[in-house]
């Protein structure tokens, strides 16, 4: 595999030890450990990219390589760039066996993330199940401890029982502890049978107020995969969630961001990003979307909404339990309804996986905003916003998006 040494800050070649510590053969290629500053000639990495994000393993559907291309287009270039890239790169040979798409942000706190959010909802490392994880963590971990550069380490959102997870365990305390639940699919043989599972006075309702959109014109239900093709039809679900969240008076970093929205609809627009957008309509007009990732067989459900002069049918309860038939019927492992854990979701599921977030100091500044902003004022401020009136919250909103 070639590389642009101009897109390279650092390139070392691992010892017997590493390559012993990751389950190599001493007598197989050596391993090599690259820094990538440069989102230039990134497309050689693309087929072994969208293979690590795809092992059923540890899928990871927010980290393929159409999701973080798109990232860096929206976050590392032009007038709203604010992160330089760190994409660190372990390869065998001519194969990849790890990448952890780091990324450091520009302001006054140089703070090292993992490049997606406010997009992404699970932070993760891309590491070759057929090698050791554990050691290719740990790997990644001493590259990032010889930068020099760094005032804080900041993970949102690592799911437990993965090698990311375990080391950060071992670092420090995490800062904020979630649940998201999810239905286990292998749990049941059909989708049938999981209802059987659910509420039985939540199922006989979702009926009543089946029957009474029929009533209103002929329901149809179809899921777009990403494309061309579904970029409109994209970009229309954004407005509308765009439009409830406002209404509603409720901050979303994602919609916040113009940038984040660009990301969205330039990685949607690629079939390998893996995006599934599924819509419940009356003679063909759209009533309820939902937008989801699925990668490996581990499908999240990023965002749904559905148009309020139907909100008297349940439209949101019928596309999740459509959505989930889609889910089943394709043999999907899991549907991710991802963190917190509202009440609605959990009424929907049967499993679930703790998330973690941490902050790790680098520097007195990376400490004093580590514990001042993550440990207290960011949860705090959370809190009051909460509780606030929604002429008040409307009103921040509004020049938060300015």
């Amino acid at each position: 595999m070639s590389s642009n040494q101009q897109s390279v800050v650092t390139e070392q070649h691992l010892t017997g030890y590493a390559k012993a510590m990751t389950g190599c053969d001493e007598n197989m290629p050596e391993l090599t450990i690259r820094t990538l500053v440069s989102s230039e000639n990134l497309d050689e990495y693309e087929d072994d990219w969208n293979r690590l994000a795809n092992q059923v393993s540890c899928p990871s559907p927010f980290h393929t390589f159409p999701m973080i291309t798109a990232w860096a287009k929206a976050f590392c270039l032009g007038p709203q760039a604010n992160y330089t890239l760190r994409i660190i790169v372990i390869t065998q040979g001519e194969n990849i066996i790890a990448i952890a798409p780091l990324v450091l942000s520009t302001g006054i706190i140089r703070k090292l993330e993992i490049a997606g959010a406010p997009v992404s909802q699970y932070d993760a490392w891309l590491l070759d199940a057929d090698y050791n994880p554990q050691s290719l963590a740990e790997i990644i971990w001493h590259q990032i401890e010889s930068m020099s550069d760094i005032d804080l380490i900041s993970f949102e959102n690592v799911r437990q029982n993965t090698p990311l997870h375990d080391l950060l365990s071992r670092q420090s305390l995490p800062v904020e502890t979630l649940i998201a639940p999810a239905v286990n699919i292998q749990q049941q043989s059909d989708h049938a049978k999981y209802l059987l599972t659910r509420n039985a006075k939540s199922r006989k309702s979702r009926r009543r107020q089946r029957r009474k959109l029929s009533e209103t014109g002929t329901v149809d239900f179809q899921v777009h995969r990403a494309g061309p093709q579904s970029r409109n039809l994209i970009v229309e679900c954004l407005d509308l969630k765009s439009r409830w969240l406002e209404e509603n008076a409720i901050s979303s970093q994602a919609f916040l961001s113009s940038a984040a929205l660009e990301c969205l609809v330039e990685a949607t627009s690629d079939p390998k990003s893996g995006a599934l957008l599924s819509i419940l309509s009356v003679d063909d007009n759209p009533v309820a979307y939902e937008l989801g990732f699925e990668s490996g067989g581990h499908y999240c459900s990023f965002l749904g909404t559905y148009k309020k002069e139907f909100s008297g049918f349940g439209p949101g309860a019928l596309q999740i339990e459509q959505t989930l038939e889609f889910a089943f019927a394709n043999k999907f492992r899991q549907y991710d309804f991802l963190a917190p854990a509202d009440r609605y979701k959990q009424s929907w599921t049967n499993t679930e996986t703790r998330v973690q977030s941490w902050s790790i100091p680098k520097s007195l500044k990376g400490k004093i905003f580590g514990y001042g902003w993550s440990r207290v004022l960011r949860p705090e401020l959370k809190k009051v916003f909460a509780k606030l009136p929604t002429f008040f919250r409307r009103a921040i909103i509004s020049v938060l998006n300015r």
